[in-house]
């Protein structure tokens, strides 16, 4: 039942975010005015379609229940819900109860982030930085008497109907891209683990090697399989992640007794990780 609410204001989000790419391919004064609750104005299209993309990644992260994705959901709705009180009543009362449906759910959103994919989004981040700030700066050389300077080159570049000049299409590209890419990186899974240790290895072949076992139980000890056990370790599953998926050959090894744990060991590391079990 908690989980229809996440499907619920993800299904709001990913459709704002639907409206506001349609918006960057045909503009529209209504629809977007749907589109940009925020400043309560028609976005330009850089802007429509990186928000548009966003809104769906974020959409996508909620459903994959990224803990992630729910900071980044928090915050987009805040700032929504604040920046439409000038403009539009239905979109703060909209945004503030999608806000309010998220933090009620907030348990609900086990799947922890990778500090080395959040160290590589905050990489790919500083490029959209940089590149915003080099376009300011080349923008404040040639356009000397403009007293608005880089500040205003900066903010322009997403908020402008279409850039003009090649360069301000380039610089335009990498940041869109390189936010969206950002995002992205920050919500996928946990990269995958090493392979088990020789001392787990060791545990799991004196394990498969019971009287017990079925005849997938030697396929727990390839070396390229990690080991999950049970709290008492006397049952382990073997598994190797792919694509984000987590692989399990054949069924745990060990104690007939001590399998539910290890299957349920097993589930939580995924769930944390942001693995789909298999």
């Amino acid at each position: 039942m908690r989980f229809a609410g996440v499907r619920l204001v993800a299904t709001l989000v990913a459709l704002v975010g639907s409206v506001n790419l349609l918006t960057s391919v045909r503009p529209h004064a209504r629809l977007a005015g749907l589109a940009a609750p925020m400043d309560g104005g028609v976005p330009g299209r850089a802007q429509a379609f990186v928000v548009g993309v966003l809104l769906i990644v974020i959409a996508r992260g909620l459903i994959a229940r990224r803990y992630a994705a729910w900071v980044t959901g928090v915050a987009a709705l805040a700032v929504a819900a604040l920046a439409a009180i000038p403009h539009r009543p239905f979109a703060v009362a909209l945004a503030g109860a999608s806000l309010v449906a998220l933090v009620t759910l907030r348990h609900d959103f086990p799947a922890r982030p990778d500090p080395a994919r959040l160290r590589l989004s905050g990489q790919i981040g500083s490029v959209a930085i940089g590149s915003a700030v080099v376009g300011g700066g080349w923008d404040l050389v040639v356009n000397r008497h403009d007293p608005a300077g880089v500040g205003n080159a900066v903010v322009g570049y997403l908020s402008t109907d279409a850039p003009t000049g090649w360069r301000a299409w380039l610089v335009t590209f990498v940041i869109a891209g390189s936010v969206v890419l950002a995002v992205v990186v920050a919500f996928l899974p946990a990269r995958p683990p090493r392979p088990g240790s020789s001392l787990d290895r060791a545990d799991v072949t004196e394990l498969a090697a019971r009287g017990n076992a079925d005849s997938l139980a030697p396929f727990a000890t390839r070396a390229d399989k990690a080991y999950v056990f049970s709290p008492d370790r006397r049952a382990a599953v073997g598994y190797r992640v792919l694509f984000g998926t987590a692989l399990v050959g054949g069924d745990p090894v060990g104690s007939i007794d001590s399998a539910g744990a290890a299957i349920k060991a097993y589930i939580d590391l995924c769930t944390r990780h942001g693995w789909r079990p298999a």
